[in-house]
């Protein structure tokens, strides 16, 4: 099942990441979700636009849902 309206965007300032092509330090990476699929009861894939050092390529995530509760407001 396609979720068209699940979307989420952040924002991380982080320290240190080492990828196959080097350190990155003291950066800013930001991600931007394009879609986001329900694959089964608990699993969901959310692609999306990930941007590090100025340079965005589309990633896939994995997610499992882990529960839910009801905040205070209802």
């Amino acid at each position: 099942m396609d979720r068209p309206h699940s979307r989420i965007g952040f924002s991380v300032r982080h320290t240190m990441v080492t990828t196959v092509r080097g350190s990155f330090a003291d950066e800013e990476m930001t991600f931007r979700s394009t879609s986001t699929v329900q694959e089964s009861a608990e699993s969901f894939r959310m692609t999306g636009d990930l941007t590090i050092r100025g340079t965005t390529r589309p990633v896939a995530l994995q997610l499992a849902c882990l529960g839910s509760v009801v905040d205070p407001f209802g």
